[in-house]
């Protein structure tokens, strides 16, 4: 739950600091370069995510959207450690893939972490991830095959309604 809730304060500000702390410490500008890379492609992802607004994403978008933010987050970790260590390229290349792929795991597995959580709870994280216009992947799973839940969606990123939520939560238990 920890990770959860903390990850996207994390993912921001204080792990920006941490890779500027690590980067101190590495004779290797590559470091620096893997970081303003991971910083450029969690920045586009942002970008991409607030063009959608109180819209529904597709699959495809939401996994492009982890992909390109908590993917890029995990490589670059993976990578840096690479570096620090002295790995040889292939390693490093190796530790990134690994951790482009955890990264996107972890994200995807917290969104769909969050029902199997109490009925309460469920709502609170919808609501919550509404007035962030930050939709959960498994509304967008379930959204491709039923029409209703991208309107539903829509309705709850405009005003929190505890009715909407349940609504949405039905439809996703179905």
């Amino acid at each position: 739950k920890l990770l959860g809730g903390a990850f996207g304060w994390l993912g921001g500000n204080q792990l920006t600091l941490r890779a500027l702390e690590l980067v101190r410490h590495v004779s290797s500008s590559e470091v620096i370069s893997e970081m303003l890379d991971a910083l450029r492609e969690i920045a586009e992802a942002h970008a991409t995510s607030h063009r959608w607004k109180e819209q529904l994403p597709s699959v495809e978008e939401l996994v492009s959207h982890a992909e390109q933010h908590t993917g890029a987050v995990f490589s670059f970790a993976c990578r840096a450690g690479g570096r620090v260590s002295n790995a040889e390229r292939p390693m490093i290349t190796g530790l990134g893939r690994y951790g482009f792929h955890i990264g996107v795991a972890f994200h995807l597995y917290e969104d769909l972490r969050l029902l199997s959580l109490p009925k309460e709870e469920v709502l609170h994280a919808i609501e919550e991830r509404a007035a962030q216009h930050r939709p959960l992947y498994p509304l967008c799973l379930v959204g491709e095959q039923d029409p209703q839940i991208a309107p539903l969606w829509s309705s709850l990123c405009k005003e929190e309604d505890k009715v909407i939520a349940e609504n949405l939560l039905n439809r996703l238990e179905q």
